[in-house]
């Protein structure tokens, strides 16, 4: 039997303790929760009167100033905030700076642990199209070799909004993976790939919404290894009774699956399934929090478990 101090048992705990409470108001709340929604109301107004532009993508504007449809980057046609995944993560046509720390435990079969800081500028050229450049610095804790630290892999991307709708978002996006990492210190994977990818968010409405995305990776500067089929797909659930807390607003509960299918020779078919569970919310104005657990549940695995903490900057 499960118990709730297990890993696996806590989001799920939390989120139905949430419900409770956003569910229960507090005496006069109901008054008090009507004069304050302000801001966000004025979007299902505008929807019921076909003054809202469906989705709308990035706007110019200063720090600290709120963009006429809510939230930096995207918000439902219902007021609330999409955030990011944790390992699922659509990047919004938005201008941020994305801090993840990464702790992976039992890596590469069981032989090394990894703590991984990433970065990653996502720079909206115009109303559809988005610049990504992002880097890495890599510690490997190996159980024979000796500690090494240093540069990963460089990333950059374009990503396009392809569509807009009330209730979806499609993307298309084309990343490469530049060799910067020493691959003879397993910093990084000594080859060049290239990854046509398709991004998709739909909004169920009333704080809940899907994200998925589905990239093919591709070697061009090697042939010793075969291409793989990458997959993400999350379910998240604002609740919006935490928009006006101190802290955790928008507070956002998620699970996500991740895999990775090897298409060609060598390792045809092998398949690593990891389960992601976490929680993103909004700090400040506009910036994101996320912390996540992610563990494998398939019998290939690239780690044991996975702690995963993620800042994200709205310029």
């Amino acid at each position: 039997m499960f118990s709730v101090g297990e890993p696996a048992v806590r989001p799920a705990f939390i989120f139905l303790s949430l419900s409770l409470i956003c569910h229960v108001p507090a005496m006069g709340q109901e008054h008090e929760d009507d004069a304050s929604h302000g801001h966000f109301d004025h979007l299902s107004d505008h929807h019921n009167g076909h003054d809202f532009e469906l989705i709308r993508p990035y706007e110019s504007h200063g720090r600290g100033e709120e963009e006429s449809h809510g939230h930096a980057g995207h918000t439902s046609i219902e007021g609330y905030p999409f955030v990011h995944g944790i390992r699922t993560e659509i990047d919004f046509v938005e201008r941020a700076m994305e801090f993840d720390l990464v702790r992976s435990n039992n890596a590469d079969d069981g032989m090394v642990d990894e703590l991984e800081f990433e970065s990653e500028l996502v720079w909206a050229i115009n109303d559809h199209m988005i610049f990504i450049v992002g880097g890495s610095l890599i510690s490997l804790d190996p159980i024979i070799e000796p500690n090494t630290t240093g540069i990963g892999d460089m990333e950059l991307g374009f990503q396009f909004l392809a569509f807009g709708g009330e209730r979806d978002l499609l993307f298309v996006a084309l990343n490469m993976t530049v060799p910067t990492g020493d691959v003879g210190r397993d910093l990084g994977v000594g080859h060049t790939t290239l990854e046509p990818t398709a991004l998709w968010l739909h909004d169920f409405g009333k704080g809940t919404y899907f994200q998925s995305r589905f990239g093919w990776e591709i070697p061009v500067s090697t042939t010793d290894v075969g291409s793989e089929f990458k997959y993400d797909m999350g379910l998240y659930h604002c609740f919006r009774c935490t928009e006006h807390w101190p802290m955790f607003r928008f507070l956002t509960p998620l699970i996500e699956a991740n895999g990775i299918t090897t298409l060609n020779e060598p390792g045809h078919g092998r398949t690593v399934l990891d389960l992601t569970t976490g929680f993103r919310w909004v700090m400040r104005e506009r910036d994101e929090v996320g912390l996540g657990w992610s563990y494998p549940v398939t019998g290939s695995q690239h780690f044991d478990h996975q702690l995963i903490f993620g800042y994200r900057i709205h310029f």
